[in-house]
């Protein structure tokens, strides 16, 4: 039951060759440990309990293994103990799998017997948000804290170390002749999936598109270790280029933007497949593993800031992983030069790529001279360049594509053709193979019909990916030329936030809410320019502000529970003279005392703006995922329009900028002219450091509306609401 490989495939060592086991720190104890205790093992080995025993023996684990049975003599040709505390030598690892309410005892017995690491594939816990599950968790808790050792789980099905040969855990893509036919080639992917199940599908599915994997990790309810701990292990892995993440919900996102940069830095790519986009399926997330979904718009936030590629469905996914794994350095630009055998079917991904802004540029005069001395007449050399069937062999095609990437003005090349026959589909893969080589510049094959059998292994040890659909090439593509995040202007940014002095807001705030008057006082005290406006509690109080001010006025009474002025009438504008001024101000008052049954903090008296453009800057605090901030179409129209974008805090005005671009309401924002634009950057700058400051304090910060327009004053925040902690 050995799984055997040549030399290269199982550099590296196994279990049994310490020396050559890659996995070093304390996460070695998961990944690649040199011996196991099996608690719970089953002599059935069909059984979720039985099933690992068998599956080390299928991959030739040479380690000690130590199954933990109550009467068994033996399990599955093991000799069995009937406690940890029997077992000669201490393991790396204990694999859990008993009932959840024996679960919390077998950590103590780890810790009694002085084992460092326990993976958990029992279930019964916070998973099913049910009381008993959510007392068993809490045992757990404590059992992990008094015991000392890690935990990876519970509700977790396995790992998957391809570099080294340890298969730890009960999914059935693990096993050769059922899960995958043929070797196992050490790739560059790893996996590591809140989702046990889908985490070993990516791999099983990755199988069939040549992709090869390091790493497959399922670490279920994250109850010690957490998915991060293992990305902070594969940023410095060797063996490593690209880092996909299942992520059903993370408690410290900040922490993954930290590692995504760092990951950049080391030339890795993290991709990411967000779970719980939608109401149900957060309601899912909640009852499948016990994580909390966040809001998905704060997550797109968080991977844009830091260079993640988000992908959105599993064929996505696969199509993004195969070119990012093909060419895990390449940061290529955004125009490709394209060899066809089928005028048609160049035009028809011609079209596809443009739609992902990706170029198919015509060549250049001299390039198309090149290529009409090697192909027909009839053959086009614009771009696409369509060799024809009749004269297109791989010879010819390959002399197209040197022509291609010796021309400035192609990045990647696209090979169009079909893989259905597999001696033409072997030789595709090692004629582009060679061309990739000594070219250097990405290439990619998309194939119009179905793909042969044989056509994958030749591509995955080419290393050439292959897409069945225009699309999937265009995603490719796409993540191949995403930009590079600037990691030390990111971290510049953020270093820059300490610097500013600010007050704290519980003082000025009332039942945890500020009013637009303290709000716009903070903002002021934090250097930020806000309309002048007085505070009063009476009409006489209001005139002596008119005289400094001056007409026409904007009344709005403040109070921390009349947080919309507008539908409370509570707001006047346009008030042009003393004696309206003076009734004015009666009635508001009395009108919000009546509303409340008692006497508010009094009245904002403002000078009325100027009309403009009207956008909403918002603030949010939350626990799990950071800070952030959102800009968009503001007004009354805000939640009807749902045109806003958000950023990570702090952001930049060069951030705020290009997130504006992306709006609808971006014609009518670009209209207040280029100076106006660029203070309300600052200003949402800024506001987004304050965020960040606060972030033991504020909870939400809502700005809205705020005009811009070409006169001065060119940016007024016209009312203004936070909500601390």
């Amino acid at each position: 039951m050995t799984m055997v490989g040549t030399e290269h495939e199982l550099a590296g060592g196994s279990p049994g060759n310490p020396d050559g086991v890659r996995a070093s720190g304390w996460l070695g104890d998961f990944l690649a440990p040199a011996s196991i205790a099996i608690v719970g093992a089953s002599t059935n080995e069909r059984t979720i309990s039985g099933i690992p025993l068998r599956m080390l023996g299928m991959h030739g684990y040479t380690g000690e293994i130590y199954p933990i049975h109550p009467s068994a003599e033996s399990v599955g040709g093991c000799r069995a103990y009937r406690s940890l505390a029997d077992v000669p030598t201490t393991p790396d690892l204990a694999l859990i799998a008993v009932r959840a309410e024996l679960v919390p005892q077998a950590i103590r017995d780890c810790g009694a017997r002085g084992i460092p690491a326990a993976y958990i594939l029992s279930s019964g816990f916070s998973e099913g948000a049910d009381e008993q599950g959510a007392r068993v968790a809490s045992e757990l808790d404590d059992a992990i804290a008094d015991s000392g050792v890690r935990v990876c789980g519970p509700n977790a099905e396995g790992i998957f170390n391809i570099v080294d040969r340890v298969a730890i855990g009960f999914s059935p893509t693990m096993m050769p002749g059922i899960g995958y036919r043929g070797d196992l080639r050490k790739g560059n992917v790893a996996v590591v999936s809140h989702s046990g199940g889908f985490g070993f599908g990516i791999f099983n599915q990755g199988l069939a598109r040549g992709i090869d994997f390091s790493y497959i990790v399922s670490t279920g309810n994250e109850i010690d270790v957490s998915m991060l701990d293992y990305v902070d292990y594969l940023i410095d892995d060797a063996d490593t280029q690209v880092i996909v993440l299942f992520i059903e919900g993370l408690t410290d996102a900040p922490r993954l933007v930290d590692l995504a940069l760092r990951a950049g830095e080391a030339g890795k790519t993290i991709v990411a497949a967000k779970m719980g986009r939608s109401a149900e399926g957060q309601l899912a997330t909640v009852s499948h593993t016990g994580h909390l979904a966040g809001p998905i718009h704060l997550y797109r936030a968080l991977f844009g800031a830091a260079g993640i590629v988000e992908v959105s469905d599993i064929d996505e996914l696969l199509d993004v992983t195969a070119a990012l794994s093909a060419w895990p350095r390449a940061v290529a630009g955004r125009s490709v030069g394209i060899v066809t055998v089928s005028g048609g079917a160049g035009a028809w991904v011609t079209d596809v790529l443009r739609e992902y802004d990706i170029e198919v540029p015509e060549l250049s005069g001299e390039t198309q001279g090149r290529l009409r001395e090697l192909l027909p007449y009839y053959a086009g050399v614009r771009n696409p360049v369509d060799v024809t069937g009749g004269a297109g062999g791989l010879d010819v095609q390959a002399k197209v594509a040197h022509i291609l990437a010796e021309s400035p003005d192609v990045d990647a090349i696209v090979v169009i053709g079909s893989l259905l026959l597999e001696d033409r589909a072997v030789a595709t893969a090692r004629t582009f193979g060679e061309v990739a080589r000594a070219t250097g510049k990405p290439v990619l094959v998309h194939s119009y019909t179905l793909v042969a059998d044989g056509a994958v292994e030749a591509f995955g040890q080419e290393g050439i990916p292959f897409f069945m659909s225009q699309e999937g090439l265009a995603r490719g593509l796409s993540a191949l030329s995403r930009k590079a995040v600037d990691a030390a202007a990111v971290r510049e940014l953020r270093a820059g936030v300490s610097g500013v002095a600010v007050a704290s807001l519980r003082e000025r705030a009332t039942a945890g809410v500020l009013h637009e008057a303290a709000v716009k006082t903070w903002l002021g005290e934090a250097g930020m320019t806000v309309p002048e406006g007085r505070l009063v509690t009476d009409a006489d109080a209001a005139v002596a502000a008119a005289a400094e001010l001056g007409y026409p006025l904007a009344l709005k009474v403040q109070d921390a529970a009349l947080p919309h002025k507008g539908d409370a009438g509570v707001l006047a504008l346009g008030v042009a003279d003393d004696g309206e001024l003076r009734t004015t101000v009666d009635e508001l008052l009395s009108r919000a005392s009546g509303l409340l049954g008692r006497a508010t903090d009094g009245v904002l008296v403002e000078r009325m703006s100027l009309p403009g453009a009207e956008l909403l800057l918002g603030g949010l605090n939350d626990p799990h995922l950071g800070q952030f901030i959102t800009v968009g179409a503001g007004g009354s129209d805000t939640e009807l329009l749902a045109d806003t974008a958000t950023l990570v805090a702090p952001a930049s005005p060069d951030q705020v900028e290009q997130a504006l671009r992306t709006l609808r309401c971006w014609p009518t924002v670009q209209r207040s002219g280029a100076e106006a634009i660029a203070e309300f950057a600052e200003l949402a700058a800024r506001v987004s450091g304050l965020l960040v400051q606060h972030s033991d304090e504020l909870a939400e910060l809502d700005l809205n509306p705020v005009r811009v327009r070409a006169e001065s004053p060119r940016v007024d925040v016209i009312d203004g609401l936070a909500i601390l902690r």
